[in-house]
């Protein structure tokens, strides 16, 4: 077929191998642009890059690199009231590369959020549910205390709470009700002849309860015995029964410890 050709065209017959070449030539040019869906074209505003074909894309990492005293690319949305600035997506499994990664090579900050107004700086939303009991919001290999950050609550519980339940609760009361010493009990008062009710910021009903008859200061302690059990009606109280030494109740101070 070549040498039908090289005639018609009046070509000398060695000159085939030449127009061979070249077709293979390029061929081999041609195939790798064949196969890539973008690459080496511009990118086009206002549409899908680097096709309106859904199943197109780029094979190869695209890389936008510059060399100024502010940021290396800017993404803005301008219509007031509605319209974020970007959005990333990707299909990564756990892992593997994130949706989205800020990698500062020097000591300073990888990444820093601004809200201009309102008060929310940002929601994190991890798989479905609310809420989603079976997830954390981020981990950290960084255990320094962080400054200005407010934990309302930790188990549905506040600070002093948590630090009341770390440490036995305590209270040393007077033979009148009175609180004389404490360690988070709210108060305590006195119900009857030999009658306390000593309260706490939260639920005791599942505690431990030991109580001793004892002074208040420096004066030796009475004579008699003392009990406690939970507080009918009041899940954050103890109550106290003293008696003398007959069993009769009566006014005596006394100390009382609850273990949690």
């Amino acid at each position: 077929m070549l040498e039908a050709i090289r005639r018609r065209a009046g070509a000398p017959a060695s000159s085939g191998r030449y127009v061979l070449i070249s077709a293979l030539l390029l061929a081999l040019l041609v195939a790798p642009f064949a196969g890539a869906s973008g690459e080496g074209k511009s990118v086009r505003g206002g549409e899908r890059n680097p096709s309106a074909n859904k199943s197109a894309a780029y094979t190869a990492e695209t890389q936008i690199l510059t060399e100024n005293g502010t940021y290396g690319t800017r993404q803005s949305n301008k219509k007031g009231g509605d319209g974020g600035g970007a959005i990333y997506g990707c299909r990564s499994a756990p892992g593997r590369e994130p949706c989205v990664r800020a990698n500062n090579l020097e000591n300073g900050r990888a990444f820093e959020f601004q809200a201009t107004s309102g008060t929310e700086g940002g929601f994190i939303e991890v798989g479905k549910g609310s809420p989603n009991t079976k997830a954390v919001p981020f981990n950290t290999n960084a255990s320094a205390r962080v400054a200005n950050l407010n934990a309302d609550r930790v188990d549905d519980l506040h600070a002093a709470d948590i630090v009341a339940q770390a440490k036995d609760l305590w209270a040393v009361v007077a033979a009148d009700g009175g609180l004389s010493r404490k360690n988070a009990a709210a108060g305590s008062s006195k119900l009857g002849t030999g009658e306390y009710e000593v309260a706490f910021g939260s639920d005791v009903t599942a505690c431990a309860y030991n109580v001793t008859l004892g002074s208040t200061d420096t004066t030796e302690a009475p004579a008699g015995e003392a009990g406690a059990s939970q507080r009918a009606g009041n899940a954050q109280a103890v109550a106290v029964v003293t008696r003398d030494s007959s069993g009769t109740k009566a006014d005596r101070p006394f100390h009382l410890t609850v273990n949690c």
